[in-house]
This record gives C-alpha cells, sequence and structure tokens, in this order.
C-alpha cells in the first residue's frame, strides 16, 4: 500500500487510515477503561465478543481460502500490524526510494 498509495483516491486512503485509527481507539479505550474506569467485567466482556465475532468471520474466510496460517496469526497481527504500518509510512516519508519494475 505505501508505495501506491499517491495513487488511492482521497476516499480509499481516508477509509484505511480510518480503519487503523478506529482499531488503536478500541485498544486505548480498553487499556484506560480497565485501569482508569475499574470496568474490567464490562470491557473484558466486549474484547470477548468482538475476539469471538472476528475469530468466526476469520475462520470462515481462511476455511474457504485454503490458508490456515491465516487465522492463526490473525489476533497477534491485529494488534501489531497498526504501529507496523506507521512506522512503514515514516520510514517511506523520510527515504525516497526509486521504484522500478523488473
Amino acid at each position: 500500500h505505501l508505495t501506491t498509495a499517491p495513487y488511492y483516491k482521497f476516499r480509499v486512503k481516508f477509509l484505511l487510515g480510518l480503519e487503523l485509527f478506529s482499531r488503536e481507539l478500541f485498544y486505548l479505550g480498553v487499556l484506560s477503561s480497565i485501569f482508569l474506569h475499574n470496568l474490567a467485567l464490562l470491557v473484558l466482556g466486549v474484547v470477548l465478543i468482538r475476539t469471538t465475532t472476528k475469530l468466526i468471520v476469520f475462520g470462515r474466510a481462511s476455511r474457504k481460502l485454503g490458508e490456515g496460517r491465516v487465522f492463526w496469526s490473525s489476533l497477534y497481527l491485529d494488534i501489531i500490524l497498526p504501529y507496523m504500518y506507521l512506522v512503514f509510512m515514516i520510514d517511506n516519508r523520510l527515504r525516497k526510494r526509486k521504484s522500478s519494475w523488473k
């Protein structure tokens, strides 16, 4: 996405960014609710419902596509990918590389 991002329409860029932002906002809200508002049981229920729904959707999709690895790594990647994208985006902005297709 990073090297082809200049060719995306603004709406697509906005929606991709919004998805990453909302995911991180969810995790920050979970942490702040547990530590600051003592709502651990309610937050745990919300996280459990979200995780179960995600695993059902990813499980069905990975079964249809024959990609079991995607299913098992989806929980880890859900948390870590937004940070990786941020690092890649900053790196891409700082170092301009010339792309060449072979």
